[in-house]
């Protein structure tokens, strides 16, 4: 960035000098906007409790934390940096890593799959000190591009990354008859314990991406002695609470981001349709249906979220069938299906085929297969909020942007409020990066190496350096 600063400046003069016009308009409109840039961007505004020293420590070693996060011209808005996310994942080149998968088999008969990825001096034999272990966003797996530059960053400075591939988000097919849950930890569970028992003795980075996130956090406070065999955990772009989150899906462009998570998640169902329905149940090819069927369904999906039963589903009135928290945990396992299969529901196959955005798929069937009573009671169950307090010593980071589209500002507050429970956890929130995005290193093109990848590795350096 640097450096085409002083290459535009040295164009303007040359072109002032030598009487290039258009040259000397095209410098300028370049010297303004980097100038807008840096005048614009702020440091991160962080949120710990300054009394704590470990927390002090990190922050002073953390040069990131000062610096000023300055994304691309185009990086300013929200919505933008999101759209990116989701077209690209990352720019640039991300080399090639040898593959490295593993698996280890539920007990339902499910497999999870799980990703390794070595350091460039690896050897065959060798013994991690340290493993990062990494829960991707919603439906994702391994291979999605802003993982890969985690990757890429992370090992670069040594440390060994394994990411847990959400069931059903692979190619393989599944050997059970489910896919992945928004709150379940079972599939993390696994990975972990198969990670003790091939490297005994290690310490592990819990890192954790939006739905990814809830996940690890819910994964760490549901026994707390979890935490003795984690050095840190970083929560990235979360929304806490997925019964309040779902107001972020109700207006406007927002609206939007619902119907593209939720094609996701089905276009994933239909690739197991026959490990998850019945042998009789009729394939659902959403792919074949004609253009004015998809638009109907998109305008009933929009319309939906504009009507009284997305406010019913979002707002945080209880339903005189919802059942309470203790209730929900002692009633379904770790990925939460129900332990009474005579409460689970058959889908309504109508209303799934219609299914637009990701209240109507749950309703019709992913409450209805785990055996909820309602949406509501679905992502009550699916939260990390209600158990983050019994996360109490363990150091925590959770990164948050003013701007990211899907998360409500307003949930910001809990994240906040925790760090008044765990004197090691520090809440940080910039005013920019979008969901997931974080670009930053260059006016229009940005660097392969996000400022999340970045803040990760720093943050782990500082942590491991002085948590002792």
């Amino acid at each position: 960035m640097l450096q085409l600063g002083l290459l535009v400046i040295a164009v303007l003069l040359l072109s002032y000098l030598f009487h290039w016009k258009f040259l000397t308009l095209i410098s300028a409109i370049f010297c303004y906007f980097m100038w807008k840039d840096w005048t614009s961007a702020h440091p991160p505004k962080l949120c710990y409790q300054t009394s704590s020293p470990l927390c002090q420590k990190v922050v002073r070693a953390c040069q990131i934390l000062q610096e000023k996060y300055s994304p691309p011209i185009w990086g300013k808005y929200g919505h933008v940096q999101t759209l990116m996310y989701g077209l690209r994942g990352r720019f640039g080149y991300i080399k090639q890593f040898t593959e490295d998968r593993r698996s280890v088999v539920a007990v339902d008969g499910s497999t999870v799959y799980y990703n390794m990825f070595h350091p460039d001096d690896h050897t065959t034999d060798q013994h991690y000190t340290h493993i990062m272990l990494v829960c991707p966003g919603i439906g994702s797996h391994s291979g999605a591009r802003y993982l890969q530059s985690l990757v890429q960053h992370a090992t670069g400075h040594g440390y060994c990354v394994a990411i847990m591939n959400h069931v059903g988000a692979l190619g393989c097919t599944l050997t059970g008859n489910r896919i992945f849950s928004y709150g379940g930890t079972g599939d993390l569970a696994l990975t972990y314990e198969q990670l003790k028992k091939e490297f005994p003795g290690c310490k592990f980075i819990g890192v954790g991406y939006s739905l990814g996130a809830n996940i690890l956090l819910k994964f760490l406070a549901e026994r707390p002695e979890r935490q003795d065999d984690f050095a840190c955990a970083i929560s990235i772009c979360q929304g806490y609470d997925p019964v309040r989150a779902l107001l972020a899906f109700k207006a406007g462009w927002k609206s939007f981001y619902n119907i593209g998570i939720t094609k996701g998640v089905l276009d994933m169902i239909g690739r197991h349709h026959h490990q998850l329905f019945p042998r009789d149940t009729p394939l659902v090819d959403r792919t074949r249906h004609s253009f004015l069927r998809k638009f109907t369904n998109l305008i009933s999906g929009l319309t939906f979220i504009l009507s009284s039963n997305s406010q019913a589903m979002s707002d945080d009135t209880p339903s005189p069938v919802d059942r309470d928290y203790e209730q929900l945990i002692t009633s379904h396992d770790c990925n939460g299906f129900s332990l009474d299969q005579s409460s689970c529901e058959p889908v309504n196959m109508e209303g799934f085929c219609k299914a637009q955005i990701i209240q109507q798929l749950d309703e019709h069937y992913t409450r209805r297969v785990m055996g909820f009573r309602s949406v509501r009671e679905l992502y009550k169950w699916s939260s990390c909020a209600v158990l983050l307090q019994k996360i109490r010593s363990l150091p925590v980071l959770l990164v948050n942007a003013r701007d990211d589209p899907v998360v409500m500002e307003s949930l910001l507050s809990i994240p906040a409020d925790y760090t008044k429970l765990n004197h090691n956890a520090i809440f940080l929130c910039t005013e920019h990066g979008g969901h997931l995005g974080f670009f930053e290193g260059g006016l229009i093109i940005p660097d392969t190496t996000s400022w999340i990848d970045r803040l990760v590795v720093d943050y782990t350096k500082a942590v491991l350096q002085y948590s002792n």
